[in-house]
């Protein structure tokens, strides 16, 4: 068979990024295009140059690749129904962690995108919970592409963006720019102080993290994966989650034919079984 770098370009994302492309012309025309202002840039004549650069195990030519083949696509509230829910369960599970004899209610949001998803977490528990629940809010906001985490963290959106943001929230939680700024809004401090950004791959082989989390969305994200990288991302959070805790998944997800130790509660919402104790957190 004749060398194919697009073959060889599709299983170098698979291997790193998890991200798995069939091979079918809608994709080769999606790598080739996505790829014209990186080629230029690293000083690569074509897709085998390139390839040349990902094989010799270069850093930047690797970023660039994962940065320009991730789609970012997100707004506030996006799936509204998934807030909605978790604006009733979080006084439940704040009072739950208080009689565990914990402070802190940890988030995991694994597929941040550019922000706009970890944002309204945090806006949304420091709403319910607010000052007076005792308890520090600690969102960790991951994502792997490294351009769109520097987006997330400058916290700048327009107006547009934020359209579906419950009013209180849109009101209390962001400044709204002047003159030639005036269609932009930012982020306010006492909110982006409870997010911390860093870039993270969820197909490593083990999630090694301090403490686990209360909550993880992880939507809309899954949809790239094959089903075997499904299967070993749902075991790897399972492992970082707390018992009761819940893992949000896109609706257009399942854990359908994945084994795992989550009870579905409600449409792409589960939540880890109290009678599973999940692995010993890591040091």
């Amino acid at each position: 068979m004749a060398h194919d770098p697009f073959l060889q370009l599709a299983q170098y994302l698979r291997q790193h990024a998890g991200i798995n492309l069939v091979d079918n012309e809608k994709n080769r025309v999606l790598v080739s295009s996505r790829l014209q202002k990186v080629l230029p840039k690293l000083g690569a004549a074509d897709l085998n140059a390139f390839l040349g650069l990902l094989q010799r195990g270069g850093n930047t030519a690797h970023d660039e690749f994962v940065n320009a083949m991730t789609t970012n696509t997100t707004h506030f509230w996006r799936e509204a129904k998934h807030f909605e829910h978790l604006k009733n369960t979080l006084p439940e599970l704040a009072a739950k962690i208080k009689t565990e004899g914990r402070k802190e209610l940890r988030v995991w949001c694994a597929a941040s995108s550019s922000g706009e998803e970890p944002y309204t977490l945090a806006m949304l528990c420091h709403k319910i919970l607010g000052s007076h629940s005792g308890l520090q809010i600690q969102v960790l906001a991951t994502d792997i592409d490294t351009l769109i985490l520097a987006k997330a963290m400058n916290a700048v959106y327009s107006l547009d963006s934020i359209a579906a943001l419950p009013v209180d929230l849109k009101s209390q939680y962001f400044i709204t720019g002047k003159g030639q700024s005036d269609q932009f809004v930012k982020v306010k401090s006492d909110i982006r102080k409870l997010v911390t950004f860093a870039q993270f791959n969820l197909i490593s082989n083990a999630y090694t993290f301090k403490k686990h989390f209360d909550i993880i969305f992880c939507r809309n994200v899954m949809i790239y994966f094959t089903r075997e990288d499904i299967g070993k991302i749902v075991m790897n959070m399972q492992n970082v989650i707390y018992p009761g805790g819940l893992l949000y998944v896109g609706h257009s997800e399942t854990l359908m034919g994945i084994p795992h130790n989550f009870k579905s509660t409600q449409p792409a919402v589960y939540q880890l079984q109290k009678n599973v104790l999940s692995k010993g957190e890591a040091a």
